[in-house]
């Protein structure tokens, strides 16, 4: 749904109106809610609504602060660039 926004809306107003050529690039989104999907029914529960009552909030989520997650973050960082970069390179020209 946002790429549609961004590109069917956005980029194709912003091509109206100024007559260039825009292309999107990439998107790094960060969601800060849970999707439950019906599989994973069992699962939410006992990591999210079973425990509603029986802990703080900031006990059932990552902060993204966290030395701890931001170090995760940091150690993924290359691996996820050399993916990047794997990608462009077989979807080069299409």
């Amino acid at each position: 749904m946002i790429t549609y926004i961004y590109k069917d809306i956005i980029a194709a107003e912003v091509e109206k109106r100024s007559g260039r050529k825009i292309e999107l690039g990439r998107l790094n989104w960060h969601a800060d809610s849970y999707h439950i999907y019906g599989k994973d029914i069992g699962d939410a529960e006992k990591r999210l609504f079973e425990r509603i009552d029986s802990g703080k909030f900031e006990e059932r989520v990552y902060n993204f602060n966290d030395p701890a997650i931001k170090e995760i973050y940091d150690e993924a960082e290359e691996s996820i660039k050399e993916k990047i970069k794997n990608y462009d390179k077989e979807h080069e020209g299409k």
